[in-house]
């Protein structure tokens, strides 16, 4: 019994959908988001832009919050070093890499004149805990 997604009436066109997909090292993730890519697009006339986590550890490592050298010398050698980056960064704050992919949205997001939305040239800066509670780190 599926849904028939064709007949009902999509009327929220600009609404934002934020979807997270986690798996082991070796999924095969290009397949899931392609799969999602033509269903959003095909369904609901949406546009995909996909976060990378490991794109936003390297970042916020450059940025000095993580001391955790990555090896690229093998697959599995990179693989396990960004996740100990990515540990390494959690113990700072546990949701360090959620605040990161929030204010690259923000950033990418268009503002109501077509140009960057808010947030744009600061998506990298990320306040302590101690600065600020979780609520205003997200504002919209």
């Amino acid at each position: 019994m599926g849904m028939d997604l064709t007949s009902r009436d999509y009327s929220h066109t600009d609404a934002e959908v934020v979807l997270g997909v986690a798996g082991p090292v070796g999924t095969q993730f290009r397949v899931i988001e392609e799969v999602i890519r033509t269903y959003l697009n095909e369904f609901l006339n949406y546009d995909l832009r996909v976060e990378i986590m490991t794109d936003h550890i390297k970042d916020l490592r450059q940025n000095g919050l993580a001391q955790t050298q990555i090896d690229e010398s093998t697959f599995l050698k990179r693989a396990d070093t960004l996740m100990t980056a990515g540990n390494e960064l959690r113990e700072r704050r546990t949701d360090i890499l959620a605040l990161s992919v929030v204010n690259s949205i923000r950033a990418a997001r268009p503002s109501q004149d077509g140009e960057k939305g808010p947030g744009g040239q600061g998506h990298r800066q990320l306040r302590g805990p101690s600065e600020s509670g979780r609520r205003e780190d997200v504002e919209p």
